[in-house]
């Protein structure tokens, strides 16, 4: 049997498992409740006692004629089903600690507290890395940055058997400086010893990672990041996780594309709509657009949105886009110049290729 001095934090246990406005508990089964569930007993009065001081302690437990029950959680429900639906969708958390994490998070709730239970029943249907290392190496992280630490650790990718193959034998040694989320995924910033730069590593796919005896190094040591790095602006200069250099770039888009552009890039970017129509093959006016940008990862911009966007400068940038897109005519058999053009009326990457950035200067 329990000692007595528990029961003030077991029958706030108690109300935050089984009662809600709904759900109210009547002294009677909060004793029961104590018995059961912790082999404690308890008088009536002693209840009546222990809520008042719970209530001086700010708890905010109600009542009414039909019992008490805990009026505020640390968590509202609608922001409980957030955190699980955001742990559900997050590809960089194993199967085995996704279930762990919404078990946590549904005690959260309470007893009463609905979810989609079909959701964590069919978890392995869900996208889900094979790596279960990922919260030891956001601990490991943690700590380095914390204490301005160096890691080391293996950085891997998949292999025709879909599973982890190192990349190189021996391991990165690495000053950490940020964690940060892009597109589902969960990312280091960090620089490799011996390097001028930044770079970025998934985390899932980093293995045995472990702390360095050694200090990092400086973040303003690095050219370019002197004054240090503002991760929401340098996270709207990336739609894809390439840490080049940002350069100012130019396009013609689609007007159509406004929302995308904005998801993708934040609101910091010139806009202004065009009197004549640029682009073909797609509905609605064209707009021109000037941001900053890691060249490298727009250019995968380009070739995503390339239906209805265009790249105008910088040079380097367009004649990249064009070699690119020769090389998807050429995959796709079209091997002569009258070959795409009898083919226009399909919807197909060659086409925009000879339309939107001229046959001429694109053919292969």
């Amino acid at each position: 049997m329990e000692a007595k001095k528990l029961i003030n934090l077991r029958i706030l246990q108690v109300l935050e498992r089984y009662s809600d406005a709904d759900h109210p508990l009547t002294q009677q089964q909060i004793i029961s409740y104590l018995e059961r569930d912790f082999d404690l007993t308890c008088e009536r009065k002693a209840v009546g006692r222990n809520i008042s001081f719970l209530r001086e302690a700010d708890y905010d437990i109600s009542s009414d004629g039909r019992g008490v029950w805990l009026a505020e959680r640390r968590f509202e429900k609608s922001e409980i089903q957030m955190l699980i639906d955001s742990v559900m969708s997050s590809r960089f958390v194993d199967s085995d600690n996704t279930k762990k994490l919404i078990e946590k998070l549904r005690r959260e709730g309470g007893e009463y507290f609905g979810f989609h239970q079909k959701n964590v029943v069919n978890i392995d249907e869900w996208q889900k890395t094979p790596n279960k290392e990922l919260f030891w190496t956001i601990e490991v992280i943690d700590e380095a940055i914390e204490h301005g630490g160096m890691v080391r650790f293996f950085y891997n990718h998949y292999g025709l058997d879909k599973t982890l193959k190192k990349r190189k034998s021996d391991k990165y040694q690495a000053s950490p400086y940020h964690l940060i989320l892009r597109n589902q995924r969960y990312y280091l910033v960090a620089n490799v010893a011996g390097t001028e730069d930044l770079r970025t590593f998934r985390l899932d796919l980093i293995t045995g990672i472990e702390p360095i005896n050694r200090p990092s190094r400086e973040l303003v040591t690095l050219p370019g990041y002197e004054k240090g790095v503002k991760l929401g602006e340098l996270m709207n200069k990336l739609p894809y996780m390439f840490l080049d250099i940002p350069e100012r770039i130019v396009f013609i888009a689609k007007e159509s594309l406004i929302n995308d552009i904005i998801d993708w890039f934040g609101f910091n970017f010139d806009v202004k709509k065009l009197k004549e129509t640029v682009l073909t093959d797609a509905e609605g006016g064209d707009i021109e657009v000037a941001l900053t940008a890691s060249p490298r990862a727009i250019r995968y911009w380009f070739l995503q949105y390339g239906n209805c966007a265009r790249a105008i400068s910088p040079s380097h940038l367009v004649d990249t886009l064009k070699g690119d897109i020769a090389r998807m005519a050429k995959n796709y058999g079209f091997a002569e110049k009258s070959d795409v053009r009898q083919s226009l009326k399909l919807d197909t990457a060659p086409k925009l290729c000879y339309s939107n950035y001229a046959a001429q200067d694109c053919a292969p």
